[in-house]
């Protein structure tokens, strides 16, 4: 889903601006996290995952969007902001599985 909505929701943080965006996609990706840790069954569970990625693209998109914002203000170094970003989101997504995976088995949950 989020693959597929990042183009129309980059144009919406554009046009409505990008706080109501990335608040709005945040709620709507938390709420689809709780519906998934709720899920009953596998069509459930899939439709929740799908609820979270729209709500990442939205979210994501306009916070792309304000970070670039933010960073035209220092056009010189705007590259290699951007990259450290984008390597502190990617280090996240590979960190956080593996830090849940860990807190999981040492609370005796795993």
């Amino acid at each position: 889903a989020r693959a597929c909505l990042n183009l129309p929701a980059g144009q919406l943080a554009d046009v409505l601006g990008r706080k109501p965006p990335w608040v709005g996609g945040a709620i709507v990706d938390g709420v689809g996290c709780i519906a998934t840790a709720c899920a009953g069954g596998l069509g459930s569970m899939v439709s929740a995952r799908l609820l979270m990625g729209a709500g990442s693209a939205v979210g994501g998109s306009a916070a792309t969007a304000y970070a670039m914002d933010v960073l035209s203000l220092y056009p010189k170094h705007k590259g290699r902001l951007l990259g450290a970003l984008n390597a502190a989101g990617a280090l996240a997504w590979i960190l956080g599985p593996a830090l849940g995976g860990f807190l999981a088995e040492r609370a005796g949950i795993g």
